[in-house]
């Protein structure tokens, strides 16, 4: 998510909608925003990559081999993993945060 344009406007529209909020608020307005463009985004992603194999799959059958398309299907396949890694290489940080360790 880090650089994205989508979670900044996010951030930007809760901080400058209402002048009045306080900063728990205005917290509180980024953080249910980005949970859910995270939720819609996320379901999206898992539906991509399954596509991306199934026409991965289908260009790899046919008989007339297309070179190019094929290598355009295999790096967006790539980009969809490391998108997907990413996400959970986030996901398990904030956890470990939320949870600590024992030794703090």
């Amino acid at each position: 998510m880090k650089g994205n344009e989508e979670i900044k406007k996010i951030i930007k529209q809760a901080w400058e909608e209402n002048p009045r909020d306080t900063v728990e608020q205005c917290i509180t307005k980024c953080r249910k925003g980005i949970s859910k463009w995270n939720r819609e985004h996320h379901v999206n992603s898992k539906k991509n990559i399954e596509e991306l194999k199934l026409q991965l799959e289908q260009a790899m059958s046919d008989r007339t081999i297309n070179e190019v398309n094929l290598q355009n299907l295999n790096a967006e396949l790539n980009a969809s993993y490391k998108a997907e890694e990413a996400y959970w290489k986030q996901r398990s940080r904030q956890l470990w945060l939320t949870l600590g360790d024992k030794n703090t």
